[in-house]
């Protein structure tokens, strides 16, 4: 592909992976926030920290998908900030990296499903760590693009 194709391609990861933070926001705020306003216990509206909150009994797969929501956080904050790195020091953007960009996106994709649904945990991790590998070579790769410049 074009770099201008491998840029479009690159971006359109970065959206595709915000999506699946925006879906797993959204499926928390539907299970929880009507499973709250029903409670008849409404200890929830008290609750001042998040150690105060987690005594209340809200439904598993809200809580499973608070805490992938909670991962989000981690390593595709990286991603994203490879990404930014990647634009904004022109460098070319290889096909390699596009594929290896959109690989990390899917992992993420089906880590958040398997952890929101409780699945086995050799499993997510698995999938986890085939991710991470793959955004590891991602980062790789710029290190060397940028070795390069000097």
């Amino acid at each position: 592909m074009s770099q201008q194709e491998n840029l479009k391609a690159l971006l359109l990861a970065n959206v595709a992976l915000a999506a699946v933070i925006g879906a797993l926001i959204l499926a928390l705020l539907l299970i929880r926030v009507p499973f709250l306003a029903a409670s008849k216990s409404k200890a929830w509206t008290h609750a001042k920290t998040r150690a105060q909150f987690a005594t209340v009994p809200v439904p598993a797969l809200s809580v499973s998908i608070n805490d992938n929501i909670a991962n989000t956080f981690e390593t595709p904050i990286l991603f994203f900030v490879v990404s930014g790195l990647l634009i904004a020091s022109n460098l070319p953007i290889s096909d390699e990296i596009v594929t290896l960009a959109n690989f990390y996106v899917a992992s993420r994709a089906v880590h958040s499903v398997v952890q929101s649904l409780q699945g086995p945990i050799t499993v997510r991790f698995a999938v986890f760590a085939l991710g991470l590998g793959a955004l590891g070579k991602i980062w790789v790769d710029f290190a060397l693009a940028v070795r390069q410049m000097a």
